[in-house]
């Protein structure tokens, strides 16, 4: 049985509606420049959230690691990724969702 969920508080509301705004937004303009051959995609790099205790990986990330992350979204490898979020977190947003 899960634990029951934390109550929110405002600025975890508030950032909730800008991240799934930001989300929207790229979504919305994928729809209409991949046509033209454009990719648009949300990086977000995430860190430690005060109140959801440690990083599901255990360690803090290495400034290099969302570096590589953003260096192959700029490349060809991912020249069939569009209207997506690359987020660089450690398992952060992950964890969240599903415990609260």
């Amino acid at each position: 049985m899960l634990d029951p969920l934390p109550r929110l508080s405002p600025a975890d509301c508030t950032c909730f509606r800008v991240r799934g705004a930001a989300r929207r937004v790229t979504q919305i303009y994928d729809r209409h420049l991949a046509p033209a051959g454009l990719s648009i995609t949300q990086f977000a790099i995430l860190g430690h959230v005060v109140g959801y205790g440690p990083l599901p990986l255990g360690r803090l990330a290495d400034p290099d690691e969302p570096a590589q992350a953003a260096l192959w979204l700029l490349g060809r490898r991912s020249s069939f990724v569009t209207g997506s979020s690359i987020v660089c977190d450690g398992g952060v947003l992950a964890k969240a969702s599903i415990s609260g």
